[in-house]
């Protein structure tokens, strides 16, 4: 197919949109920590949101922060909502977005070059909400979705795609179309982009898109139905992509788009959260209450699901690895759930405060919300600002952000020791020591982690305990089952002055796929005003 481009015709408008993340990978290991300050590792790489094409959020094999949690750099950018995010992180460079898209460096947060996005032609081009999402890493190349709200009278929205050269900012290409439908976060599968958007052509069709990362041009689009104003990010693994539709969930063809299956048909607004060696995850949200579903990923037969009730209980499945799946529900009081792979079992539950007690005055410390970003790397699990043991639950250390903000901080990515925070501005936090997934010991017992000076002994006869980190923090882990044992540099601000129709799909036979279940989608703390605000971050939610 040619390649598609479209000369934004003038509108006007404004109101925003972009979307969330989160996910990760696999296996299970010893633990390795090495003493010393933490440190960036160039060669360690997170190249789209969701760490993968998987979108597991997870890389076992990788360098984490651990013990102390400190500040290693903070960099302005600017952003239209105050909200900022970091898509990948390679080869010591960091990209991140916000009114524009930034390279900077890993270490200590020098900008190395920013990129625009071209604004439609319009009356006042000033007057524009320019929000360009997570980017993702590919070849050499930067590809980012953008979404333009403009004031000009009548009011129009444009959904864009961008493509910049790594090494220089130069803009490649760009393509897109005036609309209300936004692109998802780009994955990357064998040297190609998939990503989820509108019709180029102008028509109120959601497609699946295949494009070559060099110069934007499309090698196969696929219909997908989509009830929602935003579209879904995809989740690719062994030659299958896979999104949640209206109703159910389809499995495409990568080569060909062709539809494969169609799964859940009687589920709506299913949420597809990852695929992680042949297993399709996915979440429902209704009233009330929340519901994991869990799909063989070459058949969409369902395997188990795990369902939560609640009038306002809000759960986000975040990252695996060979053994668990690990899943975020609440907010404010939030809780931190390790399932068993195979069955759904819940091993174990961490119940974590995320604010301050309410007070007369407003809060002036908090830490990440772990609902807003999860991630499995090397030994440990990173939950927000928490950094957890995958195998009880027990907090190793936590780091607490100053406040208050209008955006909250999310976990974005980890590599190379470090982790990467998107928000009110970047921030990014380093360990005084750094650990990493040791290869598997010739013996039958599998290395345990060293117990830290500051985490409580926990009584092994009790099933509930309480762990006390190095800031004085408690926790409450609740076993559920018995696992084995296991500088601060200036801020750099950024003012940028410019620079096929498929195959007929096969119905799952599985019975069990309708679930009365959730509570609303994730909220999102916003102080920015303007029109169209309420609409643009609830979309962030998928």
């Amino acid at each position: 197919m040619d390649n598609r481009t479209n000369e934004f015709s003038r509108r006007t408008f404004f109101s925003g949109v972009a979307g969330l993340v989160t996910a990760g990978v696999i296996t299970t290991a010893g633990v390795g920590i090495t003493g010393g300050m933490s440190t960036q590792s160039g060669d360690e790489t997170w190249t789209q949101p969701g760490a993968n094409a998987a979108g597991t959020n997870a890389q076992i094999s990788a360098t984490g922060p651990a013990g102390k949690l400190s500040t290693a750099w903070q960099g302005g950018l600017s952003a239209y909502f105050g909200d900022t995010r970091v898509g990948a992180v390679v080869d010591g460079t960091v990209y991140a977005s916000g009114t524009v898209l930034v390279a900077k460096n890993a270490v200590d947060g020098t900008t190395l070059w920013s990129a625009q996005t071209s604004v439609p032609d319009i009356d006042y081009p000033d007057g524009a909400a320019i929000d360009i999402e997570r980017p993702t890493y590919v070849d050499g190349v930067v590809v980012a979705p953008v979404r333009i709200g403009v004031w000009d009278g009548d009011g129009a929205e444009y959904a864009k795609l961008m493509g910049v050269d790594a090494e220089s900012g130069e803009k490649l290409w760009e393509i897109g179309t005036p609309s209300v439908i936004e692109f998802s976060h780009v994955r990357i599968s064998d040297g190609m982009c998939y990503v989820c958007g509108p019709d180029l052509d102008g028509s109120d069709t959601r497609y699946i898109y295949q494009l070559n990362p060099s110069d934007g041009t499309i090698g196969w689009r696929q219909s997908v139905d989509i009830g929602r104003a935003e579209s879904n990010t995809p989740a690719i693994e062994s030659g299958r992509l896979y999104v949640a539709e209206r109703n159910g969930v389809v499995a495409l063809d990568v080569e060909n788009g062709d539809r494969l299956w169609k799964a859940l048909p009687r589920v709506k607004a299913p949420h597809v959260a990852m695929v992680a060696d042949g297993t399709l995850f996915v979440s429902e949200e209704s009233t009330p209450g929340a519901t994991i579903i869990v799909l063989d990923a070459s058949t969409g037969e369902q395997q188990w699901k795990q369902s939560y009730d609640g009038e306002r209980i809000r759960i986000r499945v975040a990252t695996v690895d060979a053994e668990q799946v690990y899943i975020a529900k609440g907010q404010s009081d939030a809780a931190i759930i390790a399932l068993d792979r195979t069955d759904g079992t819940e091993n174990w539950q961490t119940s974590v405060t995320t604010w301050p007690e309410e007070s007369d005055t407003e809060p002036q410390t908090g830490r990440p919300d772990p609902a807003w970003g999860m991630a499995r790397v090397g030994s440990l699990l990173y939950a927000g600002g928490f950094v957890l043991d995958p195998s009880d639950g027990s907090i190793r250390s936590e780091y607490g952000i100053e406040g208050p903000w209008t955006a909250p901080y999310r976990l974005n990515a980890v590599a190379g020791g470090q982790l990467y925070f998107g928000g009110e501005g970047l921030l990014v936090v380093k360990g005084s020591e750094t650990q990493t997934a040791s290869p598997p010991t010739t013996d039958t017992q599998t290395a345990s982690p060293p117990t830290t000076d500051t985490q409580t002994e926990a009584d092994e006869s009790e099933d509930s305990t309480t762990v006390t980190d190095d800031r004085g923090s408690t926790a409450t882990t609740t076993q559920q089952a018995e696992p084995s044992a296991p500088s601060e540099t200036a801020d750099t601000a950024d003012n940028p002055s410019g620079t096929t129709n498929g195959s007929t799909p096969q119905e799952s036979s599985s019975d069990d796929d309708s679930t009365a279940t959730t509570g609303p989608g994730f909220g999102v703390l916003a102080g920015a005003a303007g029109i169209g605000v309420g609409s643009w971050l609830r979309s962030r939610d998928r």
